[in-house]
């Protein structure tokens, strides 16, 4: 995950910071062997199981006090214990394994659960504004999904997405100027990370889409018509009202007419002409405008 946001360089600083986490909790006689990846291995001399559940447990608290930008320290672990100098080393490796691999399962969702919500709490710390955005594009996006009639569970689907759409934001610093082509590498972060999590891989092609545009001039994939996913298609016209509306020093009433010509203008080029026309038809969004703080 670390290598897949922010590049090799990271990965390997995050696999020298568990490297030196295990050798600060682990004894003299003890021998720690990376054996590929982001794999090691620890061979414990005269341990029996209940010590070295104790030293796993102790590695484990160790990693989850470390942090490496937006990603928080985990590890997965298994032991097993040679008793019997006739039993086969191989078979034992395999046991620990297997029982690194039951970790890993039992925990993933929680793991995934956690990761997730550090990165976007990292990101709305560096810039308030995105977190401001998110929350008035979501319910924005929920406005529009009810007023396009989607059934409920696709609804809730909308609103995950549009809360999360801007994820790939984590790796842009803010203290530096960027240009265009970096800004818009955020939609393909942002799948790479909820693609990596089982718990957000239905979210991820929506979220690379919603800079597409209906002619095919958006970006990162040029993705034209219905090739560009329904949700995408609905977080782009929430985003256009967020700017309009949301984000201008002006009534909502003006701010909803400014909305409303600049979808019809750009039906069939920028957003999709059938929303557009549903949209119209309605004639309003809101009663009143969502709160107008911030913006991003």
């Amino acid at each position: 995950l670390t290598n897949d946001i922010f590049g090799h360089a990271a990965g390997d600083m995050l696999l020298q910071k568990g490297a030196a986490i295990l050798k600060k909790v682990c004894r003299a006689d003890d021998i720690i062997a990376r054996i590929g990846g982001d794999e090691f291995v620890i061979l414990l001399p005269k341990t029996d199981f209940a010590d070295c559940r104790s030293i796993m447990e102790r590695i484990k608290g160790e990693f989850s006090k470390e942090q490496l930008k937006a990603i928080r320290g985990s590890i997965s672990m298994g032991c097993a214990v040679k008793n019997q100098l006739e039993q086969d080393i191989t078979r034992i490796l395999q046991d620990a394994e297997d029982q690194m691999y039951l970790d890993k399962i039992l925990h993933r969702r929680n793991n995934d659960q956690e990761q997730i919500q550090r990165i976007v709490e990292t990101l709305h710390e560096k810039d308030p504004r995105e977190k401001e955005h998110a929350e008035r594009v979501s319910v924005i996006c929920e406005k529009i999904g009810r007023l396009l009639g989607l059934p409920e569970r696709e609804i809730a689907l909308l609103q995950k997405a549009c809360y999360l759409h801007d994820i790939g934001k984590i790796v842009q610093d803010e203290s530096a100027p960027y240009k265009e082509a970096e800004r818009q590498q955020h939609p393909v972060v942002g799948y790479r990370i909820l693609n990596s999590f089982e718990d957000t891989m239905d979210l991820a092609e929506c979220v690379l889409a919603h800079h597409e545009r209906w002619d095919g001039s958006g970006y990162p994939k040029g993705l034209k018509g219905n090739e560009i996913p329904k949700l995408a298609r609905i977080i782009a016209l929430a985003e256009c009202y967020d700017r309009l509306v949301n984000r201008r020093e002006e009534d909502s009433a003006s701010g909803e007419e400014k909305f409303f010509a600049e979808i019809r203008r750009q039906a069939g080029s920028r957003f999709d002409p059938e929303i557009v026309k549903v949209l119209l038809k309605k004639g309003t969004i809101f009663q009143e405008t969502v709160a107008r703080t911030g913006g991003s």
